[in-house]
């Protein structure tokens, strides 16, 4: 590899840009499922907890502990190692494609948190950023495929 460390590569910077983004807010989002007394199941989305209170709050602080987890990894990328950053875009986008579905069709969630109002609209604009990227690199002539760093 020449002398340039691989998280100061050039890096598409919408990419790494939405990564930071998505980082942020899994750290909101994990802050709160993490350490409000009930995981914001019933404060924040209106869950009755009348029933199966301690198996609600705990699946909700495991699924916080994920996503601040996942956002330290994001920040890390969007910071310090950001030719993963693409790679990285495209999970999310997948997981919450995948999410949404299973939110919309599959299980629905009672009543409307508001993660029904959110997640469509972080979806959204993780498409919109995957098609930007690929369509500025399409009128621009840059190669189709990732750039793959080689070692020598």
């Amino acid at each position: 590899m020449n002398g340039a460390s691989k998280s100061t590569q050039a890096v598409d910077p919408i990419a790494w840009g939405e990564v930071a983004l998505m980082g942020v807010l899994n750290l909101f989002r994990g802050s709160i499922h993490t350490f409000l007394p009930d995981g914001g199941a019933g404060v924040i989305a209106g869950f009755d907890l009348s029933h199966s209170r301690q198996t609600i709050v705990f699946l909700f602080a495991v699924m916080g502990i994920e996503q601040l987890s996942l956002g330290v990894v994001d920040l890390i990328v969007a910071f310090r190692a950001r030719w993963l950053a693409l790679a990285l875009l495209w999970f999310h986008t997948l997981e919450q494609t995948a999410a949404e579905s299973v939110f919309a069709l599959y299980k629905p969630a009672p009543g409307h948190p508001p993660g029904m109002v959110g997640a469509p609209v972080v979806l959204a604009i993780l498409w919109l950023a995957l098609g930007w990227i690929y369509w500025r690199r399409r009128s621009s002539g840059a190669p189709q495929t990732a750039t793959v760093l080689r070692a020598r």
